[in-house]
């Protein structure tokens, strides 16, 4: 996972190291309620809160499969841990860390607008929609599934299926977007192909696809708009573009044909050309919302195999030979 570009993200471009420490509190969350520590679970999906509250998307999932004697011993644990944390602070600001606590620190506007910003829709309205609408889309979702599937849903490959999907809805009604913000979904999506057995070509090339668009690798440039560093920059663009047509002409040969690989090349490409990755020196990238429709129809299809698998194995009817 650390050798995913995506997974550097929140270090190298703006140096968001609270996501990473939230991330992995809440995968060791998920692996106590895979051993059944439903209290340790809480605690630690507690302290991932207070690190970042991208969390409750994981937190809702989670509570909404929970067996209903553990219910309320996780729910208790993680406003107890909030708590404990919190509550401190609180006493110390006269109450005005709540905001910071609760929803954030504040919102630095991307390069573009977003799919939510593009409905024009009034300012306070928006951030009500942008914080809210994940969650109640989670929570709907993880009570679909949990009736779809029964106890299947805590699997370990149908959970972390689950909180990718969860994620996303993160990333649908975003205000703003950064590459650092895949990166919750990047390490499920790795953690879920090595539950599963094998790492999926596909995964790799989304991957490489959000590595591109948002570009880790820092470059400057100048008011007189000469760039300096941008060699490392270009050289992993025709790094990916010379592996996916290595890759192609390599199946043409066999005969195959990877249909994700050909349509991961002829976009990169295009984009490459036209200059249309969000943070290249380009002022014509293509639009944010067009990345964040590419990037998220192509991660949710990869997140939503398992879950997608196990409704169809319990819609089919048992024969009895």
């Amino acid at each position: 996972m650390a050798l995913s570009l995506p997974t550097l993200m929140p270090l190298i471009e703006e140096f968001h190291p609270q996501d990473i420490l939230a991330t992995g509190l809440s995968l060791a969350a998920l692996a106590s309620v895979r051993r059944g520590s439903w209290v340790w679970a809480g605690v630690l999906i507690g302290l991932a809160f207070t690190s970042q509250q991208f969390v409750l998307l994981v937190a809702a999932p989670l509570l909404v499969v929970a067996p209903s004697d553990r219910r309320l011993r996780f729910s208790l644990a993680a406003i107890g841990t909030v708590a404990t944390v919190a509550l401190p602070l609180l006493l110390l600001t006269s109450g005005r860390a709540l905001r910071a606590i609760v929803v954030g620190t504040g919102l630095s506007p991307s390069l573009g607008r977003t799919l939510l910003v593009e409905t024009d829709l009034h300012g306070s309205l928006l951030n009500y929609i942008s914080r809210a609408a994940p969650i109640v889309a989670a929570l709907a979702l993880s009570l679909w599934a949990r009736r779809r599937v029964g106890p299947a849903a805590l699997g370990a490959d149908f959970l972390i299926s689950l909180l990718a999907l969860s994620l996303c809805f993160r990333l649908v009604f975003e205000l703003n977007l950064y590459g650092y913000y895949f990166m919750p979904l990047g390490v499920l999506l790795i953690l879920l192909d090595v539950t599963r057995g094998s790492i999926r070509g596909c995964t790799i090339a989304w991957l490489a696809m959000v590595t591109l668009v948002f570009n880790p690798i820092l470059f400057y440039q100048f008011a007189n708009g000469t760039t300096y560093g941008l060699g490392p920059f270009r050289g992993i663009q025709i790094a990916f573009l010379s592996i996916a047509f290595l890759l192609i002409a390599y199946d043409a040969l066999l005969p195959r044909i990877r249909w994700y690989l050909v349509a991961w090349f002829i976009l990169a490409l295009t984009a490459f050309v036209r200059k249309g990755w969000i943070f290249g020196p380009s002022h014509t990238a293509f639009a944010v919302w067009f990345w964040q429709i590419v990037l998220l129809l192509t991660g949710a299809g990869l997140a939503a195999v398992p879950l997608v698998e196990a409704s169809r194995q319990r819609s089919r009817p048992n024969l009895v030979s």
